[in-house]
């Protein structure tokens, strides 16, 4: 199974909460879990803040209850089911969405608080509870601007990206402490376009070859293997090749 969005776990949560016990939202959050069956892998899924998916989801389920009326808090962190919840549960017992902002003291809320992020006209198959539309969004930039600096680069001199990747590999870490770079002529490289010394006396050093192939080509093995003989030339040496898309091993 998938896990539930965060408002199918409304139906559960509500469930766990129809015994009339108050429970803090760590609890809510583990019986409704347990309720709709997740397993162990499911549970491990994370968010890039680190914070569990299924804990995420039932977490925002609950906040809509509290709003809704359906749920109430007599103590600090803790959530008891009311009249309206256990009404709400008796007679639609599926809990949508719809029938949980159908409550009136959700409408109440949400007339009073108006900053309250106004979710009712997403399609309830589509829904994304609103950290996880911070998390998409996110990864959707990061992609947009991978994808930016990828056409940049493919669009700049052969010199231009040895040197990108070379600066690249330092700022990584592989130049050491007090490591120096370089980029080697554009002919007679011996194949190799870079050298970066990992100590100041450039005793240990990497050495570097960058593909500046189109981007429906990728680096195949025979160019692979014409870089580890450039190396095995003046043994014993590192290297790092590097591509602007995939390299491609066959087997």
């Amino acid at each position: 199974m998938t896990i539930p969005k965060w408002h199918e776990f409304m139906g559960p949560a509500l469930r766990v909460m129809s015994d009339g016990a108050t429970r803090d939202r760590r609890e809510i959050t583990e019986a409704a879990a347990s309720e709709v069956g997740l397993s162990p892998e499911e549970k491990s899924i994370v968010l890039t803040t680190g914070q569990p998916m299924y804990a995420n989801r039932v977490g925002w389920a609950i906040s809509h209850l509290a709003r809704s009326g359906a749920l109430t808090r007599p103590e600090r962190g803790r959530y008891l089911i009311t009249d309206a919840g256990r009404v709400l549960l008796a007679e639609r017992p599926g809990v949508s969405r719809a029938d949980v902002e159908a409550v009136t003291g959700y409408r109440r809320t949400r007339v009073v608080a108006a900053t309250t992020v106004e979710l009712s006209n997403v399609d309830d198959d589509d829904a994304l509870d609103p950290a996880e539309l911070i998390d998409k969004g996110i990864k959707q930039i990061h992609a947009d601007v991978a994808s930016e600096l990828l056409t940049r680069l493919h669009a700049k001199s052969p010199s231009f990206f040895e040197q990108t990747v070379v600066d690249l590999l330092v700022a990584m870490g592989y130049g050491g402490a007090d490591g120096q770079a370089r980029v080697t002529p554009m002919t007679n490289d011996g194949g190799i376009d870079g050298v970066i010394d990992q100590d100041t006396l450039g005793l240990n050093r990497v050495y570097v070859q960058a593909k500046r192939y189109s981007l429906d080509t990728p680096v195949q093995r025979p160019e692979i293997q014409g870089f580890v003989g450039a190396l095995s030339l003046d043994p014993p040496m590192d290297g790092a090749l590097s591509e602007r898309r995939d390299v491609e091993m066959p087997l």
